[in-house]
């Protein structure tokens, strides 16, 4: 009885194997064998199916998530999700994850283009998700730098930063995206550092983003890191290196790039801009109008500084109608962001993250369990230990001071969490061994060297300088600095080549910053600082 049964199963499979495949879906292959290298073809094919809903559900899904795809690549604006979510609704929560994966990244790309930042988040999220690793190479570099750009127009700055510096670690070895993936994060790392008021950060990926382009010589991308470069000097007020940078950027489009007006017009108007801050008005007004000219697409950076430069030279009347049409077009533009609902979406996020940090220990034995929970238990328990022994010795340094609410509050629990982290970099271990290097011996660091510690200190201390700005407000990005460096009990000779300044500077600047936090409180902060 089970012979025959076996048979027919066999038979049945055979039968519907051996059927011949419908037009259509003959057609669909053709059109995803010819997505790759001619997407144009593409989607005159599928364009051609006259009736596309009355393929069968899963030609009908192929198709949509097709046309989506062919549209995506030839550069056409997609804002209906209504047949994207068609195909969103087949493959979810099916065995095929590359499709659902694709699925939901279209989706997040129709959302995108039509201003709906919340969705795409979402829909982004989950394409990373559920993609497996044999298109991870292809599709999860792009997704998170699609996240990057949806969170910064939605001001998650941090956020953001996060998910360019993982699409810049997904997109190595890429075989299509590699070069210009890389080109962008670093491009888009720069920008959001500028959105956080990092700007050592954005020179050093800016700087990072130019010496890439120049090295794999492509004009547009040399073009758009002096862009990005001139952006940074001029948060920096640094305004004649920034007139100088745009200006390469402008030479460049015009030798190499002549069709890219809309580019080119938005270098114009920096260029004014920057002009006007080093009062060259008649120079300014021009590049304003010719960039103004060319594009309206730089309508309200326009008006806004054709605003100032009127309300400085006494034009009341024309000053009133430009800062009116910045309104209006502001108004216009203003991107509603529900709060609320992308706190929940983050949220839900960081916990798949952990979630997931967790699921290979669900898989191993229950030993192997048992024994990870005891060297956590371990681990606490020592770490406990060396904190008392730690708030001992603090204890002893510090005597008679005490630190009181009615003076300021500063953690020192921030402070040692962010340096047992530190402690396992890279950095932390170069310092070390600068601070080993015997007395006499110089020691010389070049400006690239010194602005990566710089950003890697910000990062990896990040929760300290919140507290230290907090409590001391009129502290600077370099008197901050000064004092990540004085905590982690950095010998004198080793900060200065490390911050680029001289004996002098140094002793001018601890004097300031004495002056800033007050001796006392500066004295108790100084407390927790690591032993030479």
């Amino acid at each position: 009885m089970f012979n025959i049964w076996a048979i027919l199963a066999i038979a049945t499979y055979l039968f519907v194997s051996c059927q011949p495949a419908t037009p259509s879906h003959s057609l669909l292959l053709r059109v995803d064998s010819l997505m790759d290298t001619h997407p144009d073809s593409a989607l005159r094919l599928l364009e051609s199916i006259s009736h596309p809903e009355n393929l069968h559900p899963a030609d009908y899904g192929e198709y949509a998530l097709l046309l989506m795809q062919a549209k995506d690549r030839n550069y056409t604006r997609a804002t209906d999700d209504s047949l994207i979510r068609s195909a969103v609704a087949y493959y979810q929560n099916g065995s095929d994850k590359e499709r659902e994966a694709k699925a939901y990244y279209y989706l997040g790309r129709v959302y995108e283009n039509s201003d709906r930042g919340t969705e795409a988040v979402e829909a982004f999220l989950h394409a990373a998700r559920v993609m497996p690793d044999q298109m991870k190479s292809v599709y999860l570099g792009v997704t998170y730098e699609r996240l990057g750009k949806c969170l910064r127009k939605q001001k998650f700055y941090k956020l953001s930063l996060e998910m360019y510096k993982k699409a810049q670690v997904a997109y190595v070895g890429s075989p299509r995206f590699e070069k210009e993936g890389t080109y962008r994060t670093l491009k888009d790392i720069s920008v959001v550092y500028i959105f956080l008021n990092k700007y050592d950060s954005a020179s050093y990926y800016a700087q990072k983003c130019l010496g890439f382009a120049v090295a794999q010589r492509v004009a547009k991308w040399i073009s758009g890191s002096y862009h990005t470069l001139a952006q940074v000097y001029f948060m920096k007020k640094e305004y004649e290196k920034a007139d100088q940078a745009i200006s390469q950027s402008i030479q460049i489009k015009l030798d190499s790039l002549k069709g890219d007006k809309e580019n080119l017009a938005r270098a114009y108007c920096w260029k004014g801009i920057f002009l006007n801050k080093l009062n060259k008005v008649d120079s300014a007004r021009y590049y304003l109008n010719l960039g103004h000219a060319m594009s309206s697409k730089i309508d309200l950076g326009y008006y806004k500084q054709m605003y100032e430069i009127e309300r400085d030279a006494g034009q009341w009347k024309e000053a009133a109608w430009s800062v009116d049409r910045s309104i209006k077009l502001r108004d216009s533009i203003n991107r509603s962001v529900d709060y609320e609902k992308m706190s929940r979406v983050i949220a839900r996020y960081k916990a798949d993250l952990e979630e997931n940090a967790w699921e290979p220990l669900r898989e191993r034995k229950w030993l192997w369990v048992a024994g990870g929970v005891v060297c956590v238990l371990c681990i606490a328990i020592i770490s406990y230990k060396v904190y008392l022994g730690r708030k001992i010795k603090i204890n002893c340094r510090v005597g008679s001071i005490k630190p009181t609410k009615e003076h300021f509050v500063f953690n020192e629990n921030v402070f040692i969490n962010c340096l047992n982290n530190f402690q396992t970099a890279e950095t932390a271990k170069e310092l070390a061994m600068l601070s080993k290097k015997p007395k006499d011996e110089e020691i010389k660091l070049s400006k690239d060297v010194r602005m990566q510690m710089t950003c890697i200190l910000h990062d990896f201390f990040s929760d300290v300088i919140k507290e230290l700005q907090h409590n001391f407000t009129q502290l600077s990005e370099e008197d901050v600095t000064l004092c990540i460096y004085l905590l982690l009990g950095i010998p004198k000779k080793v900060i200065l080549a490390c911050t680029g300044t001289s004996d002098n500077a140094y002793r001018s600047r601890m004097k300031r910053i004495r002056q800033k936090m007050g001796q006392d409180k500066f004295d108790w902060v100084m407390s927790l600082r690591r032993p030479d």
